[in-house]
């Protein structure tokens, strides 16, 4: 079972991009004051996922729009929770 909004550590949005923009988007969006983590999925599709904190989706999904991206169609916000095990 996926946790709801209020439950959730951290959100992860799946997202297209150009392949060649994939280093110049990853560099925007991890340079707006650590707003969220961006990693490749699938380089050839362009496919890149972010993770963010859930208070932060709505400006993640702004900003990968100005940046000519758009959020998969078949995916919606993906929301998760950490668990964390002591350090021994």
């Amino acid at each position: 079972r996926l946790p709801d909004q209020e439950a959730a550590d951290s959100a992860a949005l799946l997202f297209l991009a150009e392949p060649n923009r994939i280093a110049f988007i990853t560099k925007i969006v991890e340079s707006m004051g650590h707003l969220a983590m961006v990693s490749t999925v699938d380089r050839r599709q362009g496919l890149l996922r972010a993770i963010c904190a859930p208070s932060a989706v709505n400006e993640v999904e702004r900003l990968l729009e100005e940046l000519g991206s758009r959020l998969r169609e078949t995916d919606s916000v993906i929301w998760e929770t950490q668990t964390m095990s002591p350090l021994h």
